[in-house]
């Protein structure tokens, strides 16, 4: 559950700062609701009622308005594709890269979830499998009750994904100018964006990029280490 709901995170992000968007209803009433608030914030690029709705030091917050960047600019981008492009089905590459971006898929996957509820702390858990005990499952998500209000508790999330940040400005710049170029007609299908995704994110242009390889170099074409310094000899 965690590795999807938030493997947004692990990559990518610029800071939503001067932007503006439409208010997510606050609801801290019961931990799935409380859960969604801070889904719908987070995606709708509210920070305020995303940070209302979690427990978070100061580092934390940063990773929420980071996280919150990156999904909005997704989001732009999943618009264009299907505005110019029609919708994306299964046999659509980004369909498999970025499905777990989208925010009716996140939320369908938190409904099916299970709650298991201890004195102030409800963790999420996802449905029961046969043969899987609960303390097998090492990802999940917490929220713990604050003066009667349910808030996710950010610190259960993968503090790896937090030291990411600054690599994520980058990701989230390359995802706004791809909308830019869809939205131009520069990107005139879904397999020149996927060109243009992987160049980008291998740190290249797309100009003079082959719109029909949407595939990762392989390994023998990847830049070989440097050779290690050894002690000079005496």
């Amino acid at each position: 559950m965690r590795t999807k709901l938030w493997m947004v995170a692990a990559a990518m992000v610029m800071l939503a700062a001067g932007r503006s968007f439409a208010k997510t209803a606050l609801d801290l009433s019961e931990p799935k609701a409380a859960a969604k608030t801070f889904i719908n914030a987070v995606a709708d690029g509210d920070i305020e009622t995303a940070k209302a709705a979690a427990i978070a030091n100061e580092k934390q917050q940063a990773w929420i308005e980071s996280l919150s960047a990156v999904m909005v600019s997704y989001q732009k981008l999943d618009t264009a594709m299907a505005t110019k492009f029609g919708k994306a089905t299964d046999a659509d590459a980004e369909h498999d890269m970025f499905s777990g971006m989208r925010k009716e898929n996140i939320l369908k996957e938190l409904e099916a979830m299970r709650v298991e509820i201890k004195d102030d702390t409800a963790r999420f858990l996802p449905p029961k499998q046969e043969g899987q005990s609960d303390e097998d499952v090492d990802q999940n998500l917490v929220l713990k009750k604050v003066d009667g209000q349910w808030k996710v508790d950010v610190s259960s999330m993968n503090d790896g994904d937090m030291e990411n940040m600054d690599q994520s400005k980058k990701f989230a710049t390359m995802l706004d100018k791809l909308t830019a170029d869809i939205e131009s007609g520069k990107l005139k299908t879904r397999q020149e964006v996927m060109a243009a995704m992987m160049g980008g994110a291998m740190g290249e242009d797309h100009e003079g990029m082959d719109p029909t390889d949407t595939t990762m170099p392989a390994p023998d074409a990847m830049p070989e280490p440097a050779p290690e310094a050894t002690p000079d000899k005496k």
